[in-house]
């Protein structure tokens, strides 16, 4: 049945892909509901198209590039409310000044999306001009959504408690999958994000070299954007591995094969900026046990030895003891794979975060 739109005229303001991370494509859906759902939809997309992990750095290159993105400042004349997703740092509240400025000068509706756990943290060490910078811009907005209710934290000395709001991630109904789908014979092991150090990718390679030595039948894939930095520092550590594929970045139809085809998802995370890891979500709909740790959002998917395991940040040697684990005792991924899929399809549908969101929008 046609739904009826909502005679609200937005502007979204915030990275689309590429390159792909969980902000990225979670402001892509935003911007598909928002299209959908509205009367108007428009937006200003912020993303540097080369992949970098130094996040919150002063660097020439993408300040350039960033102020490129203010030549579209004049779409904020024909919104109504003006959603951004800003970053965690100094820097990354800092660059959406003029947007906030002006939204608040033509008196429009400001919606602050804030992805992760990290920005109470750094306003917290920030001192002098610099903290009275990130205050005065906040303070702009008229409401603010977080990922979980421990994240309203990260809005409560900018807003009050009552316009802040929770929207938590979501994964698209393609990953949804049927536990008598997958395959449990063997571990199927892979890793989808950015290969970043602090997203744990070479944790997970050296858990690997050392599980491999254990001699028990294994396959792992590995997906995402390398950083260039980190990029010959991978490859010299997998090409001893033959039961290790590395295969770029993977999308639609092929990141979905990838997740159905696997049976344990590993994300060692420990980055600084981390919310609530999209990937994992898809990871559970897709019916896969999985292996992180107890770091940002991460507790609220994964629950230890219910439907994953959470292990130490920074510890190869615990990952690879998990995964001798399973090797001997295979009959527990089917329980893991059924109680995530349901965990998934319960909490994590895409549905339940529209709702919730234009819930909030056009409040």
């Amino acid at each position: 049945m046609h739904r009826k739109k909502l005679d609200i005229k937005i502007l979204l303001i915030g990275p689309l892909p590429k390159p792909i991370h969980g902000m990225s494509l979670c402001n892509t859906i935003c911007l598909k509901i928002f299209k959908e759902r509205l009367s108007k939809a428009y937006s200003i997309n912020t993303a540097h198209k080369e992949f970098n992990e130094n996040l919150g750095k002063f660097n020439f290159k993408l300040a350039l590039n960033f102020a490129g993105h203010y030549f579209q400042i004049y779409k904020i004349f024909k919104a109504d409310k003006v959603y951004i997703t800003i970053g965690q740092t100094f820097l990354g509240v800092l660059k959406y000044s003029p947007f906030i400025l002006l939204s608040k000068l033509l008196k429009k509706e400001l919606i602050v999306h804030i992805h992760g756990n990290y920005l109470h943290l750094r306003y917290k060490d920030l001192k002098g001009l610099k903290k009275w910078c990130i205050r005065f811009l906040m303070k702009h907005f008229d409401k603010g959504i977080v990922l979980s209710e421990k994240f309203k934290i990260n809005l409560k000395p900018f807003l009050k408690k009552e316009k802040i709001f929770v929207a938590v991630n979501f994964f698209e109904e393609k990953f949804l999958l049927n536990a008598k789908e997958k395959n449990f014979e063997s571990l199927k092991i892979c890793y989808v994000s950015n290969l970043m150090k602090e997203k744990g990718i070479f944790d997970l390679i050296n858990a690997l070299i050392i599980f491999n030595k254990k001699n028990k039948n294994f396959k792992a894939k590995i997906a995402g954007q390398i950083d260039l930095k980190a990029r010959q520092i991978f490859f010299n550590k997998i090409k001893t591995l033959k039961n290790i594929e590395y295969l770029g970045v993977v999308e639609g139809a092929a990141k979905r094969n990838l997740l159905r085809d696997s049976n344990v998802f590993i994300l060692p995370t420990y980055y600084k900026m981390e919310g609530q890891p999209i990937s994992i979500i898809e990871a559970m709909a897709s019916g896969n046990l999985i292996i992180s740790t107890a770091h940002a959002g991460i507790p609220e998917l994964v629950e230890d030895e219910v439907n994953g395991f959470l292990v130490n940040k920074k510890s190869p040697e615990e990952i690879s003891d998990k995964l001798f684990f399973l090797a001997n005792n295979l009959c527990v991924l089917k329980d893991f794979s059924l109680r995530n899929i349901n965990k998934a399809n319960l909490k994590f549908s895409l549905k339940n975060f529209e709702k919730t969101m234009i819930n909030i929008i056009s409040k």
